[in-house]
């Protein structure tokens, strides 16, 4: 179509605009690969200000830190993973997150994955949707301390993509979000 009216001066014009449109979103998407990793950073910042011998609770299904390489090899965690998928939405589920919870330190998210799919589905998870709303809200006695994240970006301008396709955002270029 472009082409067939770039034979007009307005479909000229059309034409450039489309086609510098797409050089600039390529060029803002390739800085999400010009900088460290969020979960690269996120392990660093951990390495740098976590204790050792901190429990760090971590999402099961959701592991990009990786524990097991440097800068984190050498340090000792208490790792405990828990499954917000496996148990349904029951008052079993609530008392062992309630109890893993109670002896963490830290809590990583390591992208919004689970907490995006757990919010899109309330019907079925309700009490899991309340925990992701109330750590956000810092009502569960954790704060943020950190979070890491690489957004498709041209100087100053970027652009928070979080609502596009899941497999770009949560593997491509993850937030991760740190509570203490």
């Amino acid at each position: 179509f472009l082409w067939d009216m770039s034979k007009f001066r307005s479909g000229k014009i059309l034409l450039s605009l489309a086609i510098l449109a797409q050089i600039v979103w390529a060029v803002m998407c390739f800085h999400v690969y010009l900088t460290p990793h969020p979960a690269r950073a996120a392990a660093t910042w951990i390495a740098q200000h976590i204790p050792q011998k901190s429990t760090i609770l971590r999402e099961e299904w959701n592991s990009i830190i990786h524990f097991d390489t440097p800068p984190l090899i050498d340090k000792q965690y208490n790792l405990p993973m828990f499954n917000f998928y496996t148990l349904p939405d029951t008052q079993e589920k609530m008392d062992r997150l309630t109890n893993v919870l109670a002896t963490s330190d830290y809590i990583v998210l390591e992208s919004p994955k689970i907490k995006n799919t757990i919010l899109r589905q309330k019907n079925q998870y309700p009490l899991t949707s309340t925990y992701y709303e109330q750590l956000e809200m810092e009502k569960l006695g954790f704060h943020q301390v950190a979070q890491f994240k690489s957004l498709p970006q041209l100087g100053p301008f970027a652009i928070d993509d979080q609502a596009a396709e899941e497999t770009w955002y949560a593997f491509d270029h993850p937030t991760v979000t740190i509570y203490k």
